[in-house]
């Protein structure tokens, strides 16, 4: 929609909004007219979210939470606008009223007394007419509970201007700029019930955050106490269990006793290993003896040797020496026989000399009689080492069972330790958590203390009325409402008053448009030339249909789907338009019976036809000298055209009322029309709103003021 159409519907339309924005203002003049005065009053809380000492953290150079901030502060504006809040606060009012009629305390202004005493009867004022107000308060809530058809519960949920819920739902309760305070506004017909409104709304709010917070952190509290109760009485048990281990297997420090044990098994182990040493080089040493000390036998037996070879030299040598001197009486041995033996027994004996003197000394010089001390030692020394290796393997083999034992004690040890260890843990953490939550319910016990910066006032002025405002409020929805409905009416309008909708319908090109022809004058239409728009319509009709047509298009049918759409007047005007251009034009129109036809004017060259004769008519007329034959068919949807086939026009055109719904049985019925022409068909609008001419035209011939045409200009974005 452009910015002209929618000031033409304003323009159309402007006695009607004019008339609703008069009524609806009327209206509202009428019911404000017994309009009550009110008196309004505030008060301003400080909450202490932002600007109040945390004792949890005394970081004066924190950062502010700026989302916890604004939740806080709506959870209190909540918490003041809650439907309990307000409930307790209309009981506590009427307990203060009730309490002021036997005191000099003033509640109510005198002429406000009276409506208030009729509402609360004698018998109902003297069961809830006590001492003091928190019994009063008590025989309130009690009577409010006990049904819904006692005065005090009728009193309390209804719209009264000084005790009724709906009413007290007025309170309004805003944060304080980008401060942490909160500001109460209350207005009502009295000023000293406004500010005791306010007054006990203050000690309520105060009241039941308070209540609120220390309670959530009462249950928190209470639950972290639990835990710690519960984690210390675990790490005690963990704990005797642990002792009882100990004491069970003579345990003083396991740590300590398996550090000392290893350290016994390996200084064992190193002495074992050096006694095997020692050992084994002992045995060494005794068997090197042993080799040496082998050939200590044969000396007994080479001194026995000896001493037979000494004799036998003996006798050799006093031979010899026989010999030499002639002592010798055997002739039977010569003497250099006896002389070789000599040098043989010589040779001999000093053999058996070396041999018993080898035998006496080792290859190193050593006697042997120290080798047999040594032999002596060595057998001794392998004695000894071999009971200490004993008594090592016989100590080592203990190690082995005291290790088999302080094996499983320390599995078992370490499953208890951590047990004492995650029970620990469970118990710091818990006690950690329980004093976090202490110091968490002494922060929210000092947080909760709001503080009243700004008391209620008693209001001396009364308010300034919203009288005006309305009458301004309801003249602007007069104007808006009617505008929105004629807005949206044109938004849904389906009708084929628009051109470019039209075509979008039809499926068909838009060949013109004829406007309504009003028999009197139209709102709307003051200084249009009709004569000068029908003319100018039907030139560009008739441009169109010659220039999209068939070049030698002779036959044209023109057709509506249903009666009185103006079929018979359109081809009427083309015919006259084309007679004056010099044109030999026959207009048929059909015989139908019952139906809905628009009257023709007369003329020589316009006739009627049965439409069952069609076929035989046409053919008879296409012989004449017709320059052009306008052939207007029956309507399309009283199936008088079904027996035709074929083309038998050589162009069609369909006529359409632009005020009416184009259906799905328009759209059959135009395919049937489409069937009939040999040529594609177009349409044309009939009675169209001067809207719609204005986009096929231009501009429709009218006179218009020079403020008129600039204004339409401006409309239609053109700054020029």
């Amino acid at each position: 929609m452009t910015l002209l159409e929618f000031s033409k519907i304003i323009f159309n339309n402007w006695r009607i909004l004019v008339l609703s924005a008069i009524l609806c203002s009327t209206a509202v003049f009428l019911f404000t007219k017994n309009e009550q005065k009110t008196f309004s009053s505030r008060m301003v809380l400080n909450t202490g979210v932002v600007s109040g000492y945390n004792i949890e953290n005394h970081d004066s150079n924190q950062r502010i939470d700026r989302d916890f901030t604004r939740n806080e502060l709506e959870r209190l504006i909540s918490l003041a606008k809650a439907y309990e809040t307000l409930e307790e606060l209309s009981i506590q009012l009427i307990a203060a009223y009730l309490l002021s009629s036997d005191s000099t305390d003033q509640f109510l202004l005198p002429e406000n007394q009276m409506e208030v005493e009729s509402l609360i009867n004698s018998p109902t004022r003297e069961i809830l007419m006590d001492t003091s107000k928190q019994a009063i308060v008590a025989k309130i809530k009690a009577m409010k509970s006990s049904d819904r058809i006692n005065p005090i519960y009728q009193l309390i949920y209804s719209d009264h201007p000084f005790f009724g819920i709906e009413q007290l739902e007025q309170i309004r309760v805003n944060r304080k700029g980008a401060s942490d305070l909160l500001e109460f506004n209350y207005a009502t017909i009295d000023p000293l019930v406004c500010k005791q409104t306010l007054e006990e709304m203050a000690g309520i709010f105060i009241r039941k955050n308070k209540s609120l917070k220390e309670r959530q952190s009462e249950d928190v509290l209470g639950f972290f106490e639990k835990a710690t109760r519960e984690s210390a009485a675990k790490l005690r048990a963990a704990e005797e269990k642990l002792l009882q281990f100990q004491v069970k297997n003579n345990i003083i420090n396991y740590y300590e006793q398996t550090r000392f044990i290893a350290d016994k098994k390996e200084d064992l182990d190193e002495l074992f290993f050096k006694e095997v040493m020692d050992l084994e080089a002992t045995r060494s040493s005794l068997i090197r003896i042993e080799e040496q000390l082998e050939g200590r036998l044969e000396v007994k037996e080479l001194n026995h040797l000896l001493a037979e070879k000494r004799a036998e030299i003996s006798q050799v040598a006093n031979r010899l020496a026989e010999s030499d001197i002639g002592a010798d009486t055997s002739p039977s041995i010569a003497a250099s026989t006896v002389r070789k033996r000599f040098h043989l027994l010589e040779k001999e004996i000093q053999d058996l000399a070396l041999t018993s003197f080898n035998l006496d000394q080792t290859p190193a010089g050593i006697a042997r009689k120290e080798l047999l001390s040594n032999w002596l030692k060595a057998t001794i020394q392998l004695e000894e080492a071999g009971a200490r290796l004993e008594v090592i393997k016989n100590r080592k083999q203990e190690f082995k069972e005291v290790y088999s034992q302080f094996a499983p004690w320390g599995s078992s040890l370490k499953k208890i330790e951590r047990e004492i260890a995650l029970a620990e843990d469970a118990y710091l953490e818990n006690l950690h958590s329980y004093n976090q939550a202490r110091l968490h319910l002494q922060n929210t016990t000092m947080a909760s203390n709001l503080n009243l910066l700004d008391a209620p006032y008693y209001p001396t002025k009364e308010g300034a009325s919203k009288r005006l405002l309305l009458l301004v409020v309801a003249f602007g929805l007069g104007l808006f409402l009617p505008l929105s409905i004629l807005i949206g009416l044109a938004f849904l309008d389906q009708t084929l008053k628009d051109p470019n909708r039209a075509e979008l319908m039809i499926g068909a090109p838009l060949l013109g448009a004829y406007p309504l022809f009003p028999y009197k004058k139209l709102k709307g239409t003051a200084g249009i030339d009709f004569a000068l728009l029908r003319q100018r319509s039907s030139h560009l009709i008739q441009q169109h249909m010659f220039r999209n047509a068939h070049p030698k298009a002779r036959i044209w049918g023109f057709a509506s789907t249903r009666g009185k759409e103006g079929s018979s007047f359109v081809m009427g005007l083309q015919a006259e338009l084309l007679r004056r251009q010099g044109k030999r034009v026959l207009v048929l129109t059909p015989i139908v019976q019952d139906a809905q036809k628009e009257p023709l004017v007369d003329h020589q060259d316009n006739h009627q036809y049965y439409p069952e004769d069609l076929k035989d008519r046409l053919s008879y007329e296409e012989e004449q000298e017709w320059d052009y034959i306008y052939l207007e068919l029956p309507p399309l949807l009283n199936g008088t055209l079904a027996f035709l086939q074929g083309d038998i026009i050589d162009q069609g055109v369909l006529v359409c009322q632009s005020s009416r719904v184009w259906t799905t049985a328009d759209q059959k019925a135009a395919e049937h029309l489409k069937y009939l022409s040999f040529a594609k068909v177009g349409f044309i609008l009939n009675a169209a709103p001067i809207q719609a001419m204005d986009k096929l035209l231009g501009e429709v011939p009218r006179k218009r003021s020079r403020i008129r045409r600039n204004v339409k200009k401006r409309l239609r974005l053109n700054f020029s």
